[in-house]
């Protein structure tokens, strides 16, 4: 988890994740589940609602998802980027972005440099 002292508000996290392809997730009953469709194949990701936060997720390369947990709490901004991997049906596992990661892990590199242009926007905000 990230966490920024900065003087931003939800209405420009908003506008900032929507301007680069994401979504608001929706929960019901504090879960949601994400299918998506590459090559013909399937993969769907489970997500639980993390109390004060917004979820914000993205398609990525090979039917991946990149996903961001975010709030904004008396000037305080706490998030965390990753791409989650639901395994077996029953466990999440919340793989890192990777700058260096290539063939069926691009998805992880896709989310760096998305990460990358985050920070940058945050840092504009800093100044």
């Amino acid at each position: 988890m990230e966490r920024l002292n900065i003087n931003i508000s939800s209405q420009q996290i908003h506008k900032w994740f929507r301007a680069n392809g994401f979504k608001l997730v929706k929960f019901e009953n504090g879960k949601t589940y994400i299918a998506s469709y590459y090559n013909g194949g399937f993969t769907s990701v489970k997500l639980k609602e993390k109390p004060g936060f917004d979820t914000f997720y993205k398609e990525a390369y090979g039917s991946a998802i990149i996903v961001y947990d975010v709030c904004v709490d008396d000037g305080i901004l706490i998030y965390e980027g990753y791409c989650p991997i639901w395994l077996f049906g029953l466990w999440l596992k919340k793989v890192s972005f990777k700058k260096s990661a290539n063939g069926i892990f691009q998805y992880r590199r896709e989310g760096f440099f998305v990460e990358e242009k985050f920070q940058q926007f945050l840092s504009s905000k800093l100044s």
